[in-house]
């Protein structure tokens, strides 16, 4: 059979020998099942014309899309994010007894990255090699002990690639959150004693002394669940982690502390936001035992709950009827989870002069000056309109002031 393009042999040897290599790379091969990187391989290892120019083009694809300027900081990239052997021994804080191997296999990955593309170009028919796309191959020089100090500090994968993840229910792994809550604790105005109290027990975990599981209860839009993510956005730069997980997965925490000691010196806040059980729900029981059992005792992860609901229990008129037993059962049964807390902070709406207060903060951190009368005026005005006064409703006047949605004199 005549072949449709005939093979270049120039080059293909040094390639090839390239490839062969990158077989023998074991601690960091799960890097290598990356899409651009099996393109690269392909591309490496094959002398067959549609396979170099569909192996090239799909790296360059990925090389762009990953918004990176050469290839060495690619392949740099895929080895902080893979879930490597040597990823995770490092993490765990075993990787200097890894460092003579990984080093190298480092030094066979950048041999593999570091391949002239023109060299993978003259594979290819002389009339297609003007179409063929090319790409900086940049210097790979990263050492085992660079790689395995950036993996204990920082994790690899999801852990590594956002501060904040939420937990997949289906496959119960950690996806990634990439536009989470940006707010900073100078952002919450007024509540001193409650951000003072939620600072002080999240420094406390950082820094490794006896810190609580925390229940953050009160009204609507009081900032409860923006205290928990300007924590995330405070202390992400001292190794804390933000995962999220809704009601249902509860039942999941033994198996979510297991993948946590993965990360030993990283501190995580298992985060349920708005939580309320209807009577009889078995995940009240689940958080219960969470509560007092393993994870109470996890070192590096706590539990963090926001509620509008004093004891997590949506009540129904049945629950409050029967007799005194009947009643007195239950409410000590709902009062045991809120104890099971070792700290409890309480968030309440402010008063007319504190909610004024926060408004004309807001305003003034964005440089616009509104006349003490005409704030005023216009936050009670709005309060009326919302039903009440909170930090949320002075938030979304701010916005409206600022867009000129409502003009205020």
């Amino acid at each position: 059979m005549t072949e449709m393009y005939p093979k270049c042999e120039k080059n293909v040897k040094h390639t090839k020998n390239t490839d062969l290599l990158l077989h023998l790379v074991g601690l960091f091969s799960e890097a290598l099942s990356d899409k651009g990187l099996c393109g690269l391989k392909k591309a490496c290892a094959s002398s067959d014309p549609v396979e170099v120019a569909d192996g090239a083009s799909a790296f360059y694809r990925e090389l762009l899309s990953g918004g990176h300027n050469d290839a060495a900081q690619y392949l740099t990239e895929k080895l902080l994010e893979s879930a490597t052997t040597f990823g995770k021994q490092a993490s765990a804080g075993n990787a200097e007894r890894l460092f003579a191997r990984a080093n190298t296999e480092l030094g066979i990955l950048k041999r593999f990255i570091e391949t002239d593309c023109r060299e993978l170009k003259e594979k290819l028919p002389e009339h297609a090699r003007k179409y063929f796309p090319e790409w900086k191959s940049g210097v790979f020089d990263v050492s085992a002990k660079q790689l395995g100090d950036e993996y204990e500090k920082n994790g690899y994968g999801a852990v590594r690639a956002s501060h904040s993840m939420v937990l997949d229910e289906n496959t119960a792994k950690f996806t990634p959150l990439k536009n989470t809550d940006n707010v900073r604790l100078s952002d919450l105005k007024e509540y001193a004693e409650e951000k003072t109290a939620a600072v002080n027990n999240t420094l406390a975990f950082i820094e490794g002394r006896p810190a609580c599981n925390v229940l953050l209860y009160g009204d609507r839009g009081t900032g409860k669940s923006s205290t928990v993510h300007a924590l995330i956005n405070e202390f992400a730069p001292r190794g804390l982690r933000l995962l999220q997980i809704s009601k249902s997965a509860i039942p999941m925490f033994p198996a979510i502390k297991e993948k946590l000691a993965l990360f030993p010196k990283l501190r995580f806040i298992l985060f349920i936001d708005d939580l309320a059980f209807e009577e009889n729900d078995g995940a009240f029981a689940e958080l219960k035992a969470a509560l007092e059992g393993s994870m109470a005792t996890a070192e590096n992860a706590l539990i963090y709950v926001t509620t509008n609901r004093r004891h997590l229990v949506k009540e129904s008129r049945s629950s409050r009827s029967g007799d005194d037993v009947h009643v007195s059962d239950t409410a000590e049964e709902q009062l045991s989870l809120f104890d099971r807390f070792g700290l409890v902070i309480t968030y309440l709406a402010p008063d007319k002069n504190e909610y004024v207060s926060i408004l004309r903060q807001i305003l003034a951190d964005r440089g616009i000056n509104v006349a003490p009368q005409a704030a005023a005026l216009a936050a009670e005005r709005y309060a009326i309109k919302k039903g009440g006064r909170s930090p949320r409703a002075a938030k979304q006047l701010a916005d409206m002031i600022q867009s000129g949605t409502i003009p205020v004199e």
